[in-house]
């Protein structure tokens, strides 16, 4: 599910897996980041937040509208049914509420299948203990006893459930089962600046040094990812000059592009040039101030070059042409 808002949530919600609150004099103690950065939220902070971390995760990916804002659970299985998005069955991004009348407990689906749901919640352990001390994946039965029901968010690209009635209803996709946005990715915003999630950042450090740095500690890993929607897609990676001039590009094929302007004597200038370093077929190559003519283009295509002031160019036939003469 690439670029939705479901996606945009789960993958928020993943990335705080691990994450432990607070310990003092042998106990966990509730102190927790999320409920000081959820406005109107920090009178919770000591509290249990299981519905605390669901609020944060949804105004950390962009979508605060989506999810009630509070640290009550019973509060939130109201809300829900209060907008008509309650089901007795699991859905993609669905808060789940769990215990009598959903008040108990709280987390978000991520993924389920016929028999079970798998969820991220908080102020929960993995150990089979009752007392909760962090964020952690969970895998339940849907038919267990303190599975209540499911809160469905009004995700713009519509809700992925496995609730047979909605089936063909807008703003539902029925599926019996549903694997969820897969490994997590943040989409569309993809940076996370404060509090939120955004479209684009302006990064800004220290004069003539890297504004951006990625440093790869485990050799089985990519450093940098970065996916193309489609080969036809909009170019992948742009470089831009001061003015605002394309240099280099990485098009949505994966074809690496280099733009550059030459300047050659008697102001002649050569504007736009473009060089596929990606090696496909016919693309042109310009060369500066050459002594003896080139020959081999390895595209195949066309070289654009400058010989003793003269701009000439040589086709793939081996012709070679003076455009402006010295």
């Amino acid at each position: 599910m690439p670029n939705s808002q479901a996606a945009q949530v789960i993958a928020v919600a993943k990335s705080q897996v691990g994450y432990h609150e607070g310990y003092a004099e042998g106990g966990w103690t509730n102190q927790n980041k999320y409920a000081n950065e959820v406005p109107g939220l920090s009178w919770a902070q000591g509290e249990s937040y299981c519905a605390v971390f669901t609020s944060w995760v949804a105004m950390r990916a962009g979508v605060p509208s989506l999810y009630p804002r509070t640290a009550d659970c019973s509060e939130a299985v109201t809300w829900f049914s209060g907008k008509n998005r309650w089901s007795w069955f699991p859905a993609i991004g669905a808060q789940v509420m769990y215990g009598t009348s959903g008040q108990d407990h709280t987390g978000i689906v991520y993924a389920y299948d016929a028999t079970y749901i798998w969820t991220i919640e908080a102020n929960t352990s993995d150990n089979g203990s009752s007392e909760g001390d962090g964020v952690y994946f969970r895998k339940r039965k849907r038919a267990d006893a303190v599975v209540y029901g499911y809160g469905l968010p009004a995700f713009v690209e519509g809700v992925t459930t496995a609730d047979t009635g909605l089936k063909g209803k807008a703003g539902y996709t029925y599926a019996a089962s549903a694997l969820g946005p897969g490994p997590a990715s943040l989409q569309p915003g993809g940076l996370m600046v404060n509090n939120l999630v955004t479209d684009s950042a302006s990064v800004c450090g220290a004069a003539n040094a890297g504004r951006v740095f990625v440093q790869q500690t485990d050799a089985n890993t990519v450093g940098l990812e970065a996916v193309s929607a489609s080969s036809s897609a909009t170019s992948l990676v742009l470089f831009k000059d001061a003015n605002g001039n394309v240099v280099f590009e990485v098009t949505g094929a994966g074809n690496p592009v280099s733009r550059a302007t030459h300047y050659f004597p008697a102001a002649l200038q050569l504007g736009a040039t473009t060089a596929d370093l990606g090696g496909s077929a016919g693309a042109v190559i310009s060369v500066k101030n050459v002594t003896t003519a080139p020959t081999t283009n390895p595209t195949n295509g066309g070289i654009l070059f400058v010989q003793a002031g003269a701009l000439k160019y040589r086709g793939s036939s081996g012709t070679v042409t003076t455009i402006a003469p010295a």
